[in-house]
């Protein structure tokens, strides 16, 4: 989205430094030129039907998917999808020379998002085809400041029916703005009604977390950490799911050509029972953690936790 808002305006896709300086700046000169503050949220598959909704995030790493439903009568609904990928090997390409970048090989896994939508739908109990969907595919929310300069017809003017490149791979999408904000709508009717967030995308740790502090039991690292990124853990903070730490990279850098480094972080998976400071809306739409204005530490509100499936005992 970043290059496209560059292109947009005519201006250079590479002419900053630092980690994600071309892709701040993309999204400056479009969410932000008069200054201020933006954020991104998810991504997500999302679909509409009229008063109907199906949002969903990934759920760990290709293991599914974690889905909330808006049902009629405003009745909420969470559940989980299975999804069905296809995983392929790959290598890193010099763009100029086309030869082989050492040490870069990677695994892929492809998702029809259509088929994931038509899955989850009938798990989550709503008769929801992505196909006759007002809107459908994948929803990034953006967010902005009063003093920002911009608004939403100004953005859809410069972006609605661009292709775009998504994925490392570089598979063409097109562009669509639209003024849906299920993930803010969540927030709203939940504030104040439910403490439960779940991990929608990976969460970066902030700085201050010392690699020391893993020398203590898992159940007091987790309220560290929680502590750290300003939220208020509960007796039991990890209330569905498991809470999984791990290193992740932050992407490749086309400007730089070259990987950029790894991070600690949660990934997706868990959901937390923890208070936010302040209220819940600026809590969600600010989110938690490092480059959180990009998109990382996504923690979409639920109203409630996936049914446990409970095994039947053979006698």
């Amino acid at each position: 989205m970043a290059g496209t808002a560059l292109a947009a305006v005519n201006q250079p896709l590479c002419a900053a430094h630092g980690l994600y300086g071309d892709v701040e700046r993309g999204l400056r000169l479009l969410l932000c030129p008069g200054g201020g503050g933006f954020a991104l949220r998810g991504p997500y598959l999302y679909a509409r039907k009229g008063d109907q909704w199906l949002l969903c995030a990934p759920l760990g790493r290709g293991q599914g998917l974690f889905c909330v439903a808006m049902l009629d009568n405003d009745r909420l609904r969470v559940c989980t999808s299975g999804i069905t990928g296809v995983q392929t090997v790959g290598i890193a390409l010099n763009n100029l020379s086309k030869t082989v970048i050492e040490s870069l090989i990677y695994t892929s896994v492809y998702v029809d998002p259509v088929e994931a939508l038509r899955s989850a739908s009938r798990s989550c109990g709503l008769d929801l085809s992505p196909t006759a969907a007002d809107t459908a595919g994948i929803l990034v929310e953006a967010y902005m400041d009063e003093n920002c300069g911009t608004s939403f017809d100004t953005v859809k003017q410069l972006l609605d029916g661009a292709i775009t490149q998504l994925g490392g791979e570089t598979r063409p999408a097109r562009i669509r703005v639209t003024n849906n904000t299920p993930g803010l709508e969540l927030a709203e009717m939940l504030d104040g009604r439910s403490r439960y967030l779940y991990v929608a995308s990976p969460l970066l740790l902030p700085h201050g977390i010392r690699g020391e502090e893993h020398s203590h039991p898992p159940r007091v690292l987790v309220e560290r950490i929680l502590n750290a990124l300003g939220l208020k853990p509960s007796s039991k903070p990890i209330a569905w799911g498991r809470l999984r730490l791990t290193a992740v990279g932050l992407g490749y850098s086309l400007c730089r050509n070259k990987r950029r480094p790894y991070h600690a972080a949660i990934l997706p998976g868990a959901v937390l029972d923890a208070a936010v400071n302040g209220r819940l809306v600026e809590a969600y739409t600010s989110g938690f953690g490092e480059h959180r204005e990009l998109g990382w530490g996504t923690l979409l509100p639920v109203p409630d936790v996936p049914q446990q499936e409970r095994k039947k005992c053979r006698a």
